[in-house]
């Protein structure tokens, strides 16, 4: 099984999103959950810029607002490791 790696930047970008507490532990779980034990499912979304990577989407509810994250991940690097090297959020409404 491969274990997910974020780096302190990723992870200070991803406190920047204004998630609740609650919401930040849920998103975190299911991050982890996904990526390390669904890892074959989510691999085959290929970054059509770069093979290297994989793309990951994922949502949560965190009261009225919905969060949307758009991952990429680096499965290539290391065969033990995936890597968050980049994301994209929005949130719903705005």
């Amino acid at each position: 099984m491969r274990r997910l790696r974020i780096d302190s930047e990723m992870s200070r970008r991803l406190g920047e999103c204004g998630l609740s507490r609650n919401a930040v532990v849920r998103f975190r779980v299911a991050l982890r959950d996904d990526l390390e034990n669904r890892y074959p499912l989510f691999r085959t979304s290929r970054h059509p810029q770069d093979q290297r990577f994989f793309r990951y989407d994922l949502a949560v509810a965190d009261g009225s607002l919905t969060h949307r994250f758009f991952f990429v991940i680096d499965d290539s690097t290391s065969p033990d490791d995936l890597f968050v090297i980049d994301f994209r959020h929005e949130r719903d409404p705005d």
